[in-house]
């Protein structure tokens, strides 16, 4: 799938959540009391921010905003039941400054290897990445369709949800997706005379989720409407992802041409071994209807 089509969903998940709050009345949005919650949402929300409390051995990464959003159908068979699916965002690092760790960069230059044939095109962006993989820095937003240099490191995820009726019981989450580290640059890295040029290095990401405080609890009905919205404000979690770097790939495209190699093609075997296994483990707090 690509961006457009992914920030399109996306999108349309935050639209239909707020037409849905907006149809409260507007004191039914905060509780004037909390107390725990005795039943589910059929909506899923949830906004917060990610703290990753291990180094990462690829790139200095893992700080930042996320959002996810989804539909619990176990309300259906309990009140108190969440059993639903959602897919998230996770927007890495926006107020820091990524970059690859500088083991990895020298580790990557020196285990290129362009003997093995490859087209015009997919062997000068291996060659170009060797660079990029290097001077890739800073803490914009992944963004496609201008010149402006950036890099972020981000994800794109969905995954199931799963809350037992008992009081004390934590929330599972269980979840898959894609990691990409981004690089956009001018329209002359690899290829020449183009608006810009992204790189991105891919890897398939798995990750579960433990929600051990719920945090303040409140419920706000909405007029007319069925379910209410089941609030948890300051809800803690922990976390815990491992990215699939040895069957991970390298993607360019310049507005016109693209590609995707898979470093198993043009990476030795030591550094692919070496670098096998992408680990982040560490905190969440967040804001969720759930």
């Amino acid at each position: 799938m690509n961006r457009k089509k992914i920030a399109s969903v996306f999108i349309i998940n935050i639209v239909s959540i707020s037409l849905v709050l907006g149809a409260a009345k507007p004191d039914s949005l905060f509780c004037s009391k909390f107390k725990p919650i005795k039943r589910s949402s059929l909506f899923l929300f949830t906004a917060g921010y990610r703290m990753p409390v291990n180094e990462n051995t690829i790139i200095n990464s893992g700080r930042g905003l996320y959002f996810e959003g989804g539909l619990n159908p176990g309300i259906l068979i309990s009140k108190k039941l969440v059993l639903g699916f959602y897919a998230g965002w996770a927007w890495k690092d926006k107020l820091w400054s990524t970059s690859f760790n500088s083991d990895f960069v020298n580790d990557y230059r020196s285990s290129v290897d362009l003997e093995p044939h490859f087209s015009y095109l997919d062997s000068t962006v291996i060659f170009s990445s060797k660079e990029v993989i290097s001077d890739a820095n800073g803490r914009s937003m992944p963004i496609i369709g201008c010149g402006a240099k950036s890099f972020n490191n981000f994800s794109i995820y969905y995954g199931i949800v799963l809350r037992l009726p008992y009081k004390y019981l934590p929330t599972l989450k269980l979840y898959t997706g894609v990691t990409r580290s981004h690089f956009q640059g001018d329209g002359n890295i690899a290829t020449k005379e183009k608006e810009f040029n992204v790189f991105q290095l891919r890897r398939a990401m798995y990750g579960c989720e433990l929600i051990v405080f719920r945090g303040l609890q409140c419920i706000s009905q909405c007029p007319g409407w069925k379910y209410p919205l089941s609030k948890n404000i300051g809800q803690l979690s922990l976390y815990y992802e491992s990215c699939d770097f040895y069957n991970s790939s390298l993607y360019f495209y310049d507005g016109d041409q693209r590609t995707d190699i898979p470093l198993k093609k043009f990476m030795a075997p030591s550094f692919l071994e070496k670098y096998k296994t992408e680990v982040s483990w560490g905190f969440k707090l967040s804001f969720a209807i759930m």
